[in-house]
């Protein structure tokens, strides 16, 4: 089989998390996110985050893209040897050029994501939508920063779900669904 990639984007409180963990153990594939390409990431990877919490404020932009270029190199080399899901890390315009990548956007609204936030941190309903709108707002930059496109731009992605309104497994096991018609509609076993 050709190397399959699974990219996500999602909005903070949709639980994208848990949704690309279970799509991934159900295709079979190694799951990625900001912490697995740490650990994996080598001497390069942990040199260019050090560099960046020791940056000096008029030099994090530039900490900031090393990070995101020794990433960017990180995920195009897997994407070269083996099938993965990976969450965030602006995967979808990384892999742009890369076949057999299949992007998803995983939402749920304000309101859902501001209650599942409130639940899971113990926060009140204020100060998890203030969380929910931070966390979100420093997505859109990160994104448009490296990308210059517009974050989660549902032109951007072949999939885009709702979780508030299926469900998280339904989630995972649509995931799960396009990734198979998509492989038979494009000729890969």
């Amino acid at each position: 089989m050709e190397n399959m990639i699974i990219t996500i984007s999602r909005g903070f409180g949709s639980n994208g998390v848990m949704i690309g963990k279970s799509a991934a153990k159900m295709l079979g594939v190694n799951y990625y996110d900001d912490a697995a390409l740490s650990a994996i990431g080598g001497a390069r990877l942990e040199s260019a985050k050090k560099a960046l919490e020791n940056a000096h404020p008029e030099d994090v932009a530039l900490a900031r893209e090393d990070v995101f270029r020794v990433q960017a190199d990180l995920i195009r080399a897997l994407a070269d040897r083996e099938s993965f899901v990976i969450m965030g890390r602006a995967a979808d315009y990384i892999l742009r050029d890369v076949p057999n990548v299949i992007r998803i956007n995983i939402h749920s609204g304000l309101e859902e994501a501001t209650r599942t936030v409130a639940e899971r941190e113990g926060l009140s309903a204020a100060e998890a939508k203030d969380k929910v709108r931070s966390i979100d707002l420093g997505r859109a930059e990160f994104y448009q920063q490296h990308t210059g496109r517009v974050w989660n731009d549902p032109l951007s992605f072949d999939l885009t779900l709702n979780s508030a309104s299926i469900g998280n497994q339904s989630c995972a096991e649509l995931i799960v669904n396009y990734v198979e018609i998509w492989k038979k509609r494009h000729g890969i076993k």
